[in-house]
């Protein structure tokens, strides 16, 4: 396990491109680490399966994972659960990473592993519960997605986010720190774009069900512990 972790450990350390097409980039930066991902990212990425909670999802609901990456979320239902729900689409643009998902896949009829960004994803129904797992940040155009996932909520929908952020949302103004200036550059090297806007965006979107943050300890950094949020609203 250790060994895998150290694949992932590299392409963070080596760190994202800064041009090129977005999908382009993503593909290359997740490749190398594919295989590792998911043991790596159950250390790195906390708060999955509170947000899950949360959601409050039910028997017969529809929900969707944007940014689904290998549909990892998913591992912290039971499988007799998602056979119960109507409908789970997993949406990503990343292939490496959606080709480990289409395993998942392989194991229910209801659930669809869809190859499209987030913001041009338009099915054919609407859903009960609209997931953001660690997935907002790296979005360029996080905003649209945002608006799409408003938009293919039922009415009284639930969306929820995990993701990590800088510091906590202040308000009236966002005060910068050493340590908020720190995360911003860390995550940045790995294509992850920390912004008080996201949570901002959020609050004036949807009506406030919860909102909390956290902080995690890195894998083999346990004296780092990055910040990071849920946030579950109602449309």
């Amino acid at each position: 396990m250790f060994a895998n972790d150290l694949k992932s450990v590299a392409s963070l350390v080596k760190g994202m491109s800064k041009v090129g097409i977005h999908k382009n980039k993503l593909d290359d930066f997740y490749r190398a680490q594919a295989s590792s991902y998911n043991d790596f990212r159950s250390k790195l990425l906390a708060g999955r399966f509170d947000m899950l909670k949360k959601l409050c999802i039910r028997e017969g609901h529809s929900i969707a994972d944007f940014g689904c990456g290998t549909g990892q979320v998913l591992d912290y239902l039971n499988p007799t659960f998602i056979h119960s729900l109507e409908r789970v689409d997993l949406v990503d643009i990343c292939s490496p990473l959606l080709d480990k998902a289409k395993e998942k896949e392989k194991n229910f009829m209801n659930v669809n592993v869809v190859s499209c960004s987030a913001e041009e994803y338009r099915p054919d129904t609407l859903f009960d519960r609209i997931y953001f797992s660690y997935s907002m940040t790296m979005m360029p155009t996080w905003f649209e997605s945002l608006r799409n996932a408003y938009r293919l909520l039922k009415p009284s929908g639930f969306i929820g986010v995990v993701d990590f952020c800088s510091q906590p949302l202040l308000t009236p103004v966002d005060l910068p720190t050493k340590m908020s200036f720190f995360w911003t550059k860390w995550f940045q090297h790995s294509g992850v774009h920390l912004n008080r806007r996201y949570q901002s965006t959020l609050i004036g979107m949807f009506e406030t069900v919860y909102h909390e943050y956290f902080t995690q300890p890195l894998p083999y950094l346990s004296f780092l512990k990055a910040p990071y949020y849920i946030f579950i609203g109602r449309k």
